[in-house]
This record gives structure tokens, sequence and C-alpha cells, in this order.
């Protein structure tokens, strides 16, 4: 099998899990159908999607921002369970499916965010893809809740919170909740924070370890 194949194998595996997760467990009709409808649309790109641009950073791959949600989704529920949070499955999938969908697609929604860097940069530093900012620039925070509200995506304060709030209080966009988050954007970013140090080939403590 050729890496292509492996490739377009491996989106067609996601795809069915995502088909089945939405099927379910979002119990909402309405949130279920706009999902659906949504993934109709970009899901090509959100499945074909790395988690971020550098090597060195979390999921740098085709298909990895699918890997780290459904990882964040699996921490999610294994918070939820230890620490009896008494979060909804459905509540769980929802955040971990769209705290970082604006990574995925283009402001115009038909291109992806990410392609594929020159081969000077992938050489010489390190980075496999390039962030495209041609129809339009956004954060990925602010990118992230223009494509929800597109989709007409119907969200609960809690889940809308924890979908703003994933980057935690890295960025000062998000420091004005400090401490009066709700426990699932909380924990959101928790799992998120944990997902992403797990999947990173080069964990930042190692890189002040190998710097001092």
């Amino acid at each position: 099998m050729s890496e292509d194949e492996a490739l377009i194998k491996k989106m067609e595996e996601s795809a069915e899990v995502l088909t089945h997760l939405i099927e379910t467990t979002i119990k909402d009709s309405e949130k279920r159908e706009s999902l659906s409808a949504m993934f109709d649309k970009i899901g090509t790109n959100y499945l074909m999607s790395p988690a971020s641009h550098r090597e060195s950073y979390h999921n740098s791959f085709y298909g990895g921002l699918f890997e780290h949600s459904m990882n964040v989704y699996g921490a999610l529920l294994k918070a939820n369970e230890a620490f009896d949070l008494k979060f909804t499955d459905e509540e769980m999938l929802t955040v971990a499916l769209l705290h970082d969908i604006g990574k995925c697609v283009a402001p115009n929604l038909e291109d992806p965010h990410y392609k594929d860097s020159e081969d000077w940069m992938k050489k010489k530093m390190k980075q496999a893809f390039e962030p495209d900012y041609d129809s339009g620039y956004f954060t990925n925070r602010d990118r992230t809740m223009f494509v929800l509200q597109h989709f007409k995506i119907k969200l609960t304060p809690q889940e809308w919170q924890s979908v703003l709030l994933n980057d935690g209080l890295i960025i000062d966009a998000n420091r004005a909740y400090a401490l009066k988050e709700y426990d699932l954007a909380y924990w959101t970013q928790v799992c998120d924070n944990w997902s992403t140090r797990c999947e990173n080939p080069q964990p930042h403590s190692n890189q002040i370890r190998k710097a001092g």
C-alpha cells in the first residue's frame, strides 16, 4: 500500500468514527443535524488537517487534528469518571470535536488552513505546514468561533465557553475569565493541554533542559 493509499484509508476510517460518534452521542437533534451538515462541508479538511505546523509541535501530520480531538475526548472521559464531574458524553464530545476546528479551514470555508511548506522551510525550519491567510487573518480561537457561527452550531453556555477558552490563560484574550470559567471549560483546557503534551515529541520541559 502506497503512502497516499494509506492516508486515504486512514481518512475513511476516521470519517466512520466521526459519523458514528455524532449519531450515537449527540442527543440534541438540532445540534446533531448542524454538526452533520458542517462536516459534510468541511469534513475532508477536518480529517486531513494537522494539529500544528511545526514538527516540534504536537501532531504535525495529516490527520493529526482529528487524532488530537479524540485524545482530548478520551482524556475528558477519564477525568469525568475519576473526579465524578458529571459532564454528559454529549458535552465532552462536542467540545473535543470543536475546540480546534478553526485549524482545519480558511475563512472562505473552502481551503484548508494549513498547506504544505516549501522544501526549504521543511529542511531548515522543520516546518511541515504553513498557515494560509490568503482569504483573511483570524487567530485560531476566532476562526473557530467564526466557523461555528456560520454553520449555526447550537451550543450550551458551558460548551461555548469551553471552545472559546480552550487555549487557557496563555493568551491575553482569555484572562478576564480567570477563576470564573465553568468547570467544563476548565477541564477542557486541562485535557487539551495534557493531550498536547502527550502528543508532543519534544516536551517543553525537555527543551528547557536541553537549552540550559
